[in-house]
């Protein structure tokens, strides 16, 4: 039987196919970027969009490093996200050296939990209540412990348990294929929705997040992404079914991070850099959203 923990990417069968799609995906969000800003490099690496575009082109090549290389390249890359997501949580909402520490201890438990003892996934946030618990119980005297406890547990259920869902995605598609080419159309689905609605509200000229030009964005972006990856992702579940899928993704890309926009409204972020919503923590947020409504739809539909 084939070590499915490490896998070289040269004989995964679809390697060719993701790398010549993804590559065009890249360069058509690459060249939609420069064109938008008159192919001045500098005010695109420098505007809130082309760091958008930017990040999710570095996602991008390491997920198909995730997706080809085996079990455990693809644990390491997602613990690794995950980790650079509760950094920066933790220093928006400031949080003690401890609370942090126990955060990323569970991140790498939950990525373990979630692959080889996937009986007690449902288990880990209760796991993180008794562990933030604990923590403030031994500084019972400070009245903060209880928004720090708080605030852990939040990132906690938001970051690690909703980005673990991917390992749950994965785990899936490997039960109809031994493959995880569903996961490729919603990398791409989520990351064009993402940046075609802030493009198409930019080149509308309008101030903020235009709703209408977001959606439309978000809309052509998952039909594009979808008509990309037709080879990839016929065969899992029908057309009108991806079409759904397509417009759950649309919806939720619509709501441009939830976890971080929380972020910038609480107390303790007053005085952090107020950026979030444009920063890579954002970008995952967006991701975690839509694996989450994405693994649970195929669940129910293939039910």
């Amino acid at each position: 039987m084939a070590d499915i923990n490490f896998v070289n990417p040269l004989h995964h069968p679809d390697f060719i196919l993701l790398l010549t799609r993804m590559s065009l995906v890249l360069f058509a969000g690459l060249f939609a970027g420069l064109l938008s800003f008159n192919w001045n490099i500098q005010k695109f690496t420098s505007d809130p969009v082309g760091k958008r575009i930017l990040s999710w082109i570095g996602i991008l090549i390491l997920s198909l490093i995730g997706l080809t290389c085996g079990r455990v390249p693809g644990m390491v890359l997602l613990l690794t996200i995950l980790l650079f997501a509760i950094r920066e949580a933790a220093h928006k909402m400031k949080l003690p050296v401890s609370y942090v520490d126990a955060i990323m201890i569970l991140a790498f438990l939950s990525v373990i939990v979630t692959n080889y003892y996937l009986a007690f996934f449902y288990a880990l946030p209760l796991i993180y209540f008794v562990v933030f618990c604990l923590l403030a119980s031994l500084h019972s005297k400070d009245v903060e412990q209880l928004h720090y406890a708080a605030d852990s547990l939040f990132a906690s259920v938001w970051i690690i348990f909703g980005g673990c869902h991917i390992i749950l995605l994965a785990l899936l598609n490997n039960s109809l294929d031994q493959s995880t080419m569903i996961i490729v159309p919603l990398l791409l689905a989520v990351a064009l929705s993402d940046v075609g609605g802030m493009l198409i509200a930019k080149w509308r000229k309008t101030k903020g997040r235009d709703v209408w030009a977001s959606f439309l964005g978000n809309v052509v972006a998952v039909a594009l992404s979808i008509a990309i990856l037709q080879p990839v992702v016929e065969g899992y579940i029908s057309v009108m079914g991806w079409i759904i899928a397509g417009m759950l993704i649309s919806f939720f890309g619509m709501t441009y991070g939830l976890g971080s926009t929380l972020l910038e409204r609480a107390p303790t972020a007053k005085g952090a850099v107020q950026t979030n919503i444009r920063s890579g923590l954002s970008v995952i947020d967006s991701l975690i959203q839509s694996t989450i409504i994405f693994y649970y739809y195929l669940l129910i539909i293939m039910s």
